[in-house]
Order: structure tokens, then C-alpha cells, then sequence
């Protein structure tokens, strides 16, 4: 998480704040100086990150491509901010490459949600971190 350094002389007080944007929803504990407190993420009901992407297979590595999402074009790899509920995805296929499978995972888990062999999905968003996952191959 987050780290700061101050340096006081006697007598001198300074306000010090943190940003902190968990990737998880849990409880955190904080320390500063002998001091302890805590706080609590939570999870937004209404809203999920998804990250999506193609992935050549042959190489195991993100490759630059375009995705389609609620007919929107986005050029991927990148993560979007979604509301809960059923989006379209349409992988645009890279010149000198054929479509294998989506897949679909939870990012926490990583437990697999789905698998889809066609270009063209649903997918029912439903977790705070998701991955969409394009395998394509060379031809």
C-alpha cells in the first residue's frame, strides 16, 4: 500500500493524507508510529472492472487488438469500468490470426467463469474484478 516519510521538529504538527484504492474488499489494518487503526473496502454493488484483451497462446502474452463491448471499440489490452448486469463482446481478430476460445475468469479467484468459441458473447457481469480473455493463434 501506501508509504510516507515526515520528519517533525518539536512542537510541529503536519497533516498527512493517504489515497488508497484496494483492489480487494476487505479490512486493512494501518500503523503509524505505535499508533494502529483500521478500515474497511468495500465492494460497490452496482459497478466491476473488467479487463480484457487477445492473448496469442503461442507466446502466452498480450497482443494489441481492438474489442467491441456494448458496441463500443476499444483498443485492448485495457479494463473498463462496467455496470452489473449482461454486456456484449465481440473480438475484432488481429490480421494473421484465427479465434480460439474467450475466456473468462475471476481475477480474485481465478476460478473460470466461462468459455466461449465465438468472437461474438455475452457475458453477465457479476464480480468486482473480471478478465476476458481472447486466445487467438497465428495462422
Amino acid at each position: 500500500m501506501a508509504e510516507q516519510t515526515v520528519t517533525l521538529q518539536p512542537g510541529e504538527s503536519k497533516v498527512i493524507a493517504f489515497e488508497v484504492v484496494p483492489s480487494v474488499a476487505k479490512t486493512f489494518q494501518v500503523s503509524v508510529d505505535g499508533l494502529s487503526g483500521s478500515f474497511e473496502a468495500v465492494w460497490s454493488p452496482a459497478l466491476s472492472y473488467v479487463s480484457f484483451g487477445h492473448v496469442d497462446v503461442a507466446i502466452n502474452a498480450y497482443i494489441p487488438g481492438n474489442i467491441w463491448v456494448d458496441g463500443t471499440r476499444y483498443a485492448a489490452p485495457t479494463t473498463l469500468e462496467l455496470v452489473q448486469g449482461s454486456h456484449e463482446f465481440n473480438a475484432e481478430v488481429p490480421s494473421g490470426y484465427r479465434f480460439l476460445t474467450w475466456k473468462v475468469y475471476d481475477a480474485m479467484t481465478k476460478e473460470v467463469i466461462k468459455l466461449e468459441a465465438e468472437p461474438h458473447c455475452w457475458l453477465v457481469v457479476d464480480r468486482p474484478l473480471m478478465v476476458m480473455r481472447a486466445d487467438v493463434e497465428p495462422i
